[in-house]
């Protein structure tokens, strides 16, 4: 539970960081109003993050690091994407494999 815990913090971090790399990203475009609506949903999406990783609440984390990784306007083209779909994945399957292991805690074991 413990390395589910560092995943959600790792993520929320990698969520601000998004959306520091956006208003940077911004600033040095002008701020047109489309990557200034693009930083305030990053920013959004990096708020929902902390928030889920504080509380330990997939459902928070995994939209705030979904959404930081679509809408943040950034110079590595598809990469935030794959990392946050990534992440959120590895998150889900080691919280499924937790919560299966606590509920039958004869798996694996003979009977």
């Amino acid at each position: 539970m413990e390395n589910i815990r560092r995943l959600y913090w790792a993520g929320a971090i990698t969520a601000v960081g998004y959306s520091i790399v956006g208003i940077i990203v911004a600033i040095q475009a002008g701020f047109p109003p489309v990557l200034f609506i693009a930083v305030l949903f990053s920013l959004a999406g990096a708020a929902a993050a902390s928030r889920g990783a504080s509380r330990a609440d997939l459902a928070w984390w995994a939209g705030g690091v979904l959404l930081t990784g679509f809408i943040t306007p950034t110079t590595w083209g598809i990469a935030p994407m794959i990392i946050a779909i990534t992440l959120v994945l590895v998150v889900s399957i080691l919280l499924w494999r937790e919560v299966r292991r606590r509920q039958d805690p004869m798996r694996g074991t003979k009977r």
